[in-house]
């Protein structure tokens, strides 16, 4: 059993925070011991303590709380230590040299605005660093592009399955079909495009079959209700029946997706931790994904959905039509199977073995 810490500065309840908690879990069912320090006051203090997780949180990160964080290390005395933001990493400059640190890089990297002065100052920054520890192959492929040294691996995110799973088929097989879009509305998701292909998907629909309706759930962020709305009537489609809107917190997840025939992931940027297709996954409803960030990579194996990023505009609605009638067409033996699969490669537990096989040694 290693004795492992988890540092993260991170202010909000952002994926890097999803995927430090997720980090520290992973690794207790592995039989690790593990300790989370998070800044205090932040959303990923509360989330550690509603999970009982060992919280040993930090007021300050910067070099005025050095004392505390070096005395903390005394306590823990911890062979491994995890962190997720640059400030910690600055501070784990001062533990003894035996203690192995993973630095994680969750952000998307631009190769081509990588400098040279960029990479020598991260060169010194990560001297100190055992490994880099990317959320997916393809961020970890951009930072082999730009020689960040050290060793890069990459582990993708894990959920928590004993939530996201199936738990049944209960789509109404004689209504329309619903097609999900979850998520904070904010134009890098990219409601608005979609929309449009979703238009153009409805006038192609086979007129022997029910029409689909595409349901947008998200709290309001730097798009309103009204952007939606409007959006809608401009694509030429009923908002209220073609689009229906839910701007309020879904308390069961799970069970909105039993009646999920496609799960949708537009975004036009971010996603370069891409929980929400791993959960329709999960929860065995194929998806649709944009392919940015890393959403191509949670397309690991055979029925779990179709990635659009390599698509023409005019080719996008074709795929998306045929892609929700060969999901409509689904029994529930087919998406308990998918659910399975996913259970494989996006668990806590599949996460956890992947940390340990990939980075204690």
């Amino acid at each position: 059993m290693a004795v492992i810490w988890h540092i993260s500065s991170n202010r909000w309840n952002s994926a890097i925070t999803e995927y430090a908690l997720s980090s520290a879990r992973s690794l207790d069912l592995m039989g690790h011991m593990n300790y989370f320090s998070p800044l205090e006051g932040s959303p990923a203090e509360r989330r550690s303590l509603l999970y009982d997780m060992q919280t040993k949180s930090l007021e300050k990160f910067g070099l005025g709380g050095i004392r505390n964080f070096l005395a903390l290390y005394k306590k823990i005395q911890p062979q491994y230590v995890f962190v997720y933001g640059g400030p910690e990493a600055t501070l784990c400059k001062f533990l003894p040299s035996d203690v192995k640190v993973m630095r994680f890089r969750g952000q998307d990297v631009s190769v081509k605005d990588w400098g040279l002065k960029a990479t020598i100052t991260q060169k010194i920054s990560n001297s100190h660093i055992t490994n880099i520890l990317a959320p997916s192959v393809s961020v970890a492929q951009k930072l082999e592009q730009i020689n960040v040294d050290p060793p890069i691996v990459s582990v993708t995110l894990g959920c928590d399955n004993s939530v996201f799973k199936f738990v049944g088929d209960n789509r109404d097989l004689s209504a329309r079909p619903e097609i999900m879009i979850l998520g904070r509305l904010d134009p890098v998701k990219g409601h608005q495009r979609f929309l449009n292909y979703f238009s153009q998907t409805l006038k192609m629909w086979p007129g022997i079959l029910e029409k689909p309706f595409l349901h947008i759930a998200g709290e309001p962020a730097n798009v309103s209700a009204k952007d939606i709305q409007r959006w809608t009537e401009e694509a030429n489609l009923e908002f209220g029946s073609d689009v229906v809107l839910t701007t309020q917190r879904i308390e069961d997840l799970p069970q909105a997706f039993s009646k999920v025939t496609l799960g949708v992931v537009c975004s036009e940027g971010s996603e370069v931790i891409c929980r929400v297709a791993e959960e329709f996954m999960l929860c065995g409803v194929p998806v649709f994904v944009s392919g940015v960030g890393s959403l191509s990579d949670v397309l690991v194996f055979k029925n779990s959905g179709v990635g659009y990023g390599g698509l023409s505009p005019e080719q996008v609605p074709e795929v998306l039509a045929g892609l929700i009638q060969s999901s409509f067409a689904e029994d529930s033996t087919v998406r308990n199977q998918r659910a399975g699969e996913a259970e494989k490669h996006f668990s806590l537990l599949a996460m956890g073995q992947a940390l340990q096989k990939k980075l204690l040694s």
